[in-house]
């Protein structure tokens, strides 16, 4: 409220949808950068229950889940001008407070680079940060499903559009392997591709 000006619910009522939007522009004040969070709120007034602490949710036991990302999920999320220029010196400062849990940054770029030796400072930030942003949510999220004997599916996309020369596998690159790109049809070579994963 702080950033667009109002000190009431009320002020923020009158506001437009471009100025509430603006605001989200303002630092995160729980993890101290990026934008704010935009979505549900526990407030214990309208929203009483976490989704999936301390369990999955009953109302939806019976709906089966699918939830997944890809590789490289988070390479959709960031264009800062700094990603590609990381250094080692610079990346435990700005991989912190993306990793979005409470971990040493310094410890898990060790443990990376031990695991994926002459991988760069830039493709460790993009790894760390789709592990601890998408993967560990999906995890506890399939995990408390499974405990719950609810149905629950995990998936990860993997595989490389080598036709179209892509190195990367950011998120939205599994769509072509799951919608239809016009009425009645399904990209050949994404649909192959996805069949020999489910085997």
């Amino acid at each position: 409220m702080a950033a667009l000006n109002v000190t009431s619910a009320k002020d923020l009522s009158k506001l437009s949808t471009e100025q509430l939007k603006a605001g989200l522009k303002a630092a995160d004040p729980v993890i101290g950068s990026g934008g704010i969070y935009f979505g549900p709120v526990l407030d214990e007034r309208t929203l009483t229950r976490h989704p999936f602490y301390p369990d999955a949710p009953a109302q939806s036991a019976d709906i089966p889940m699918i939830i997944g990302n890809t590789a490289d999920e988070t390479r959709a999320f960031f264009h800062d001008d700094w990603v590609p220029k990381l250094t080692w010196e610079d990346l435990p400062e700005r991989l912190g407070p993306q990793l979005r849990v409470d971990i040493s940054p310094e410890l898990v770029i060790a443990k990376y680079r031990a695991w994926f030796p002459g991988i760069t400072p830039t493709d460790l930030f993009f790894k760390a940060t789709t592990a601890a942003r998408s993967w560990r949510a999906a995890i506890v999220e399939d995990e408390l499903r499974a405990q719950a004997g609810t149905p629950a599916y995990a998936y990860q996309v993997d595989f490389r559009r080598r036709s179209t020369g892509m190195r990367r596998i950011p998120s939205t690159s599994r769509s072509p392997s799951t919608i239809p790109t016009s009425p009645g049809r399904w990209p050949g070579t994404a649909r192959k591709r996805a069949s020999s994963r489910r085997r």
